[in-house]
């Protein structure tokens, strides 16, 4: 699986969107879920309330059980529902993996993304370690062969763990 960790925390998020945004949080239902609680369907209503509660327009939250295969955004983008929502979306927030985010900006290059997550590599969950990191793509970190806990990561690399929190 791939593991994204996030690249800031709540308050940076909201002084860097504009008052008037009109925002569309889009996640992954798998990896991004999977890494804590970074992404998901409870990870997308939550943020989508913060926002809300803190004035900006949301137009939608989305998510897809994977945000890194292009057939499966198009075929949701089908829908009449989503891709209205997408046109009235000034700004997308994708709680996906780097791959994800690169589906975004080729599926909906209109909208201004705000690149929240830092994806670290790939590895596996563990059910006494959580989310475990074994294969890095980040040079700084010394990684033994049984991985590093993906809560280390973060703290190691100055990262946020899980969802946003206020």
């Amino acid at each position: 699986m791939i593991m994204t960790l996030r690249r800031l925390d709540y308050h940076a998020l909201i002084a860097f969107l504009p008052r008037d945004a009109r925002v569309l949080v889009w996640s992954c239902n798998t990896c991004a879920r999977l890494c804590n609680g970074f992404g998901g369907k409870e990870a997308t209503k939550a943020l989508c309330s913060m926002l809300a509660e803190d004035g900006l327009e949301i137009v939608g939250g989305e998510v897809l059980s994977v945000s890194c295969f292009k057939s499966v955004i198009r075929k949701r983008l089908d829908r009449a529902d989503l891709r209205m929502m997408a046109e009235k979306a000034t700004h997308l927030i994708p709680l996906t993996c780097r791959t994800g985010v690169e589906m975004m900006r080729n599926e909906l290059p209109w909208l201004e993304i705000v690149e929240v997550g830092e994806t670290v590599g790939l590895g596996y969950l563990s059910e006494s370690r959580g989310a475990v990191l074994t294969n890095s793509i980040v040079e700084m970190l010394d990684l033994p062969d049984e991985g590093i806990p993906l809560s280390e990561v973060a703290e190691d690399l100055g990262l946020f763990l899980g969802p946003f929190e206020r």
